[in-house]
């Protein structure tokens, strides 16, 4: 009989085996990849007896035979993990040969797709093992056959999906962050009165730097683009999260009332649910945060580089006006506090955090390529900075996210959310992120003001510096 390992073995065998390829030889390589489990670890330990002790290409190949013999004995009591991207570093081997290939595969998904992205990312169920991969998203990947010779140090992986500015794939069900604030830091929901373009994520506030005055900052495909949006007011929450905030909790009483009878436990529930409702109620006249001010949304080429802009800014309602503090989550380990701290740049293999409306707290690691892509309402495709999601089991944002505002370990700003493709709650989902220092140009371009963000640096440097690892700062969420 063959065991239930077999069949599901053949991904790890494969790469394990390719990523000591050029020790083996493309030829017996290409045997051992073919053998089940158990045949391939013997045929490696067999191949390991000819190589010298105590050299490094003994010790990478033991480091493979080691891995799949643990494989084969965890298998029954744990299973596999899923395949997943990982972030390629920066200064990979492989990248320069990726840029040979890159504008032929580019050419070819203008002609033949609508929406579509090119990455290239590491590609496995551990890192260890990851494989170079050229990762396409295309809206029809039947009808894309691609005539570019991929080299033989990549895989080629073509997926069905689209890329989406975050108001798309909306849900309002599982929201991290639905609540009215008297006070809105970053993070919370925000929507626009034509209630049918969704909800975004509010980043922050940015202040002109000349004479003091404040500005909310989102992106600009929040609002219905078919017309300027001047005047158009801004909600905190969204109507449609502060309806639907509202529906949830009528249904929690409704529920509750029919199983009170039996679970006579349930009344102190029902008598908290109605307790928030009728708070949450009387709101609907305090919802609005904010008249639109300006924002734009286009392709606009920095240093050389064609990028989407997607940016607006509003000004808040003064008695509303809260602080740049990211809510905390105790695994999130924030040690500056939550407290935005300045602005840097944007970079390469760095660790970022996010705290979106839909999504709440998430970390994850700045792709080594930027990803070209098309994303709606684009003229034409932009070269754009991709974070990959660390958490195995989602994405580093979904829909309602965008606005978002993006922070390296130690509270610096370095962007924001605009949009993401692939499966926006999975392992395969990415984010595209703007530069924040791109986007403050931009807004002096057209505005002639020169923000920047509100940072409370003092209050932030006090929690950094008192921070104790393995401890989770003690910070309210809303100052």
């Amino acid at each position: 009989m063959v065991s239930r390992s077999a069949f599901v073995t053949a991904f790890e065998v494969s790469e394990a085996v390719d990523s000591v390829k050029n020790i083996l030889g493309n030829d017996v390589a290409a045997t051992i990849r073919e053998q089940p489990l158990s045949k391939a670890i013997e045929s490696l330990k067999t191949f390991s007896l000819g190589l010298p002790n105590k050299s490094s290409t003994l010790t990478r190949l033991q480091n493979v035979i080691v891995f799949l013999m643990k494989y084969e004995r965890s298998y029954d009591r744990h299973p596999p993990r899923p395949v997943r991207n990982f972030a390629i570093p920066s200064k990979h081997e492989v990248i320069p040969i990726y840029h040979t290939v890159q504008s032929s595969l580019l050419e070819e998904l203008r002609t033949s797709q609508t929406d579509f992205s090119l990455s290239l990312f590491l590609r496995g169920r551990e890192l260890e093992f990851a494989q170079p991969t050229i990762f396409i998203i295309c809206g029809d990947p039947d009808s894309f056959v691609t005539r570019t010779e991929i080299p033989s140090a990549f895989r080629l992986f073509i997926t069905g999906g689209r890329n989406m500015r975050a108001v798309d794939d909306m849900n309002f069900s599982n929201v991290m962050d639905p609540y009215h604030y008297e006070k809105p830091n970053c993070g919370c929901s925000i929507g626009s009165t034509n209630e049918s373009e969704g909800c975004c994520t509010f980043g922050g506030y940015l202040k002109d730097s000349n004479n003091g005055e404040i500005f909310g900052m989102t992106c600009f495909h929040l609002f219905d683009l078919t017309k300027t949006p001047n005047g158009t007011t801004v909600f905190q929450p969204s109507k449609q999260d502060y309806d639907a905030l509202l529906e949830r909790l009528q249904r929690n009483i409704l529920d509750g009332r029919q199983e009170v009878e039996t679970k006579p436990w349930l009344m102190k529930d029902i008598e908290r649910y109605g307790a928030e409702f009728e708070v949450l109620s009387g709101k609907r006249s305090s919802l609005p945060f904010g008249i639109f001010f300006d924002g734009k949304m286009t392709e606009t080429v920095d240093r050389g580089e064609r990028r989407a802009e997607d940016w607006a800014l509003f000004t808040p309602e003064k008695d509303r006006l809260g602080v740049n503090l990211q809510p905390l989550r105790e695994k999130a380990q924030l040690t500056w506090g939550g407290y935005i701290r300045g602005v840097v740049d944007i970079d390469t293999d760095l660790e970022v955090y996010k705290y979106g409306r839909s999504s709440g707290a998430s970390w994850g690691k700045v792709n080594g390529v930027k990803t070209s892509v098309k994303l709606p309402g684009s003229k034409c495709d932009t070269s754009e900075w991709v974070v990959v999601n660390v958490d195995l089991h989602r994405s580093f944002s979904t829909g309602g996210d965008s606005g978002a505002w993006v922070t390296d370990k130690y509270g610096q700003l370095v962007g924001y959310v605009i949009g993401g493709g692939g499966s926006s709650s999975g392992k395969d989902g990415l984010t595209y992120v703007s530069p924040i220092k791109f986007v403050l140009e931009c807004i002096e371009r057209k505005t002639g003001r020169n923000l920047e963000p509100v940072c409370n640096t003092e209050a932030a440097n006090i929690l950094y510096f008192s921070y104790k690892p393995g401890e989770a700062p003690k910070v309210p969420w809303h100052m």
